[in-house]
Order: C-alpha cells, then sequence, then structure tokens
C-alpha cells in the first residue's frame, strides 16, 4: 500500500533548528512557575532564577535529556488487543478531539451544556469504531464538580471504552487521582507503569512557559510512568513569531524543555513530542485550524521529532 509523506526540512534545516533551539533554551531560556520544577531542573545542570522563576537549560542537559527519552512509547488498553506502540511504521494511530463543552440534544435538536451521560453515551460509541485507535474525551462532564472535571472525564472514560484514554490534568493532586484510579482497574501502580492505560497533554504556555499546576502533575506522571504528551500550541506571529521557522524553533524548544523535566523527575519517563500549532485569522486573533501552515508546522515537528528519535503526536483535522 502506498503511503503519501510530507517533508519540509532539509538536514542542514534540521541541524540549524536544533541549534537554535539550543540558543533559546539558554537565552531567554524558559519561565517555570513552580519551585519544585526549578530545582530538579537545577539538579541536572540548569541555570536557575529563582526570582524571575527561569531556567536556563545548557547543551549539557539538552543532551543528557536526548539520552534518557525512550525510543518507544507503549500506549496500552483494557483490551491488550487495543494496545499501541508508538511510533508505528506505517498509518498513524486516530483518535477523538476533545473537550467541547456544549452539543446538540440527539432528540430535542436544542443547544445544551454537555454531561457525564453524553460522555459515556460517546465513549461506548468510540469503542466501537474501527477506524479510532484511542480516544481523547470529547465532551465535558459538566455535573461533575467543577474543579474535578478531568478526573470525573478520565473515570468515566476509562470505564466506558476497553481503547487507550488520552487526558489532561491541571495540578499534581489531580494527577495522582488520576494515577490512583487507573491503578485500581490496572490492578496496581506497578501494572499501571508497566501498561499504562492513560496517557496525557500538558501544554506549554506559548511562548515558553510552564503554568505550576500543569508542570507539576507533568512531575506525577513522569514518576509514575504515565507517558506525558507535551503539546505546544503556537500560533504564528500572536503567540510565536509570524515566520514558520521561527515558530517551529519555539514548538522544539517547548518541547524538550518538557522532556528536560520529565527525565529529571525520573530518568526513562515516557514522553511524546507533540504539537498542534497553527496560524491565527489576523481579523479576529481566533486560531485557524484550516490554515496552511498548521499541516506545514505539524509535519516540521514530526520531523523533529523523528531526528531525536521519540514517537510524536501532531494535531490534524480530517
Amino acid at each position: 500500500m502506498a503511503e503519501a509523506q510530507i517533508s519540509i526540512l532539509s538536514s542542514k534545516d534540521i541541524e540549524l533548528l536544533h541549534e537554535k533551539t539550543l540558543e533559546i533554551l539558554m537565552d531567554p531560556g524558559v519561565a517555570v512557575l513552580s519551585t519544585k520544577a526549578l530545582a530538579v531542573l537545577e539538579s541536572c545542570g540548569a541555570e536557575i532564577d529563582s526570582k524571575a522563576m527561569r531556567a536556563s537549560i545548557p547543551e549539557s542537559l539538552v543532551k543528557w535529556t536526548l539520552k534518557k527519552l525512550p525510543k518507544k512509547v507503549t500506549l496500552a488498553a483494557r483490551d491488550p488487543r487495543r494496545d499501541m506502540v508508538a511510533p508505528r511504521h506505517g498509518p498513524p494511530f486516530m483518535a477523538t478531539n476533545g473537550t467541547a463543552v456544549y452539543m446538540t440534544d440527539l432528540v430535542t435538536g436544542v443547544k445544551r451544556r454537555t454531561t457525564s451521560r453524553d460522555l459515556k453515551d460517546f465513549m461506548v460509541l468510540c469503542d466501537a469504531m474501527g477506524p479510532l485507535d484511542y480516544v481523547w474525551p470529547i465532551v465535558t462532564a459538566h455535573d461533575a464538580p467543577e474543579k474535578t472535571h478531568a478526573v470525573d472525564e478520565l473515570a468515566i472514560s476509562l470505564l466506558n471504552t476497553t481503547k487507550h484514554v488520552q487526558g489532561e490534568a491541571m495540578s499534581a493532586a489531580e494527577a495522582s487521582t488520576q494515577i490512583e484510579i487507573a491503578s485500581t482497574i490496572a490492578g496496581s501502580a506497578e501494572d499501571l507503569a508497566k501498561r499504562p492505560l492513560f496517557s496525557v497533554i500538558q501544554c506549554p504556555i506559548c511562548p515558553l512557559e510552564f503554568e505550576r499546576g500543569s508542570i507539576e502533575a507533568t512531575m506525577e506522571f513522569a514518576k509514575a510512568g504515565i507517558p506525558v504528551v507535551s503539546m505546544s500550541m503556537a500560533l504564528c506571529g500572536l503567540t510565536s513569531p509570524v515566520t514558520l521557522a521561527s515558530t517551529i524553533a519555539i514548538i522544539n524548544a517547548e518541547n524538550i524543555a518538557s522532556f528536560a523535566i520529565s527525565q529529571a523527575t525520573k530518568a526513562g519517563a515516557p514522553v511524546i513530542y507533540s504539537s498542534e500549532s497553527t496560524a491565527p485569522n489576523m481579523m479576529t486573533g481566533e486560531i485557524h485550524y484550516g490554515a496552511l501552515e498548521g499541516v506545514l508546522l505539524a509535519s516540521a515537528s514530526a520531523q523533529m521529532a523523528h531526528h531525536y528519535g521519540v514517537p510524536s503526536m501532531v494535531g490534524g483535522f480530517c
């Protein structure tokens, strides 16, 4: 079966982007709004400005980080026949999107806020859909307590699909609770680490900032062996420079900085290089997922991940 591939970066482009990434990671460095994350970075050789809460990541730490990254990541499922191993040679794994806050009621046709029952129904439907390899919680469970959305959505998803689930957490406490829930389903924390039934997307705040709750959640997941997808969401000319080359460098720097924190927390922690970056509508400032830049940035991000020998996940809409 023939496969189409898009490559926009030459070997020289990749090397230049890596060099520019190293410059960015040292100056200006990255904002890390967590004393815990700054401490683990400092223990591995980063230069820390505690007052400004910034870290300058030297080339030596980047090299150490890249050596520690696992080259393959298992994304397990309750049904072992649906386990995934990334990277995959062949067509990419496909997932749903998430987490919508409104839907059209299937009976009345009226737009309304989504509920936990809606999420359960969608997960049952997704479980039966062959083309979907793994799932995100498609809708938000508004009837759950406000501060436990991600926990409730993970639990509902895991209980109603046999496929791998990908979610998120916004604090270390939330991450710990998710790990506890999945450990109960897997059998134990050790079983979960061997076959992680869920993974998480933890997004840096572009440009080059890691919010406290999210990065401390990343550290908890690293310790538990839960794969972390460090999804950069740069917007050309809005949150990143307007040029594609500069935006790719920002994406690369955010991913490597996230990897450094994960590996400094626990060497060998599973991570996935990721970008869902694109251009905004310059008339409105809205995200323009249909922009041609989105395809080019996704392709370039996948090439950089391949250069470092790590799995990648890039955003795309079909």
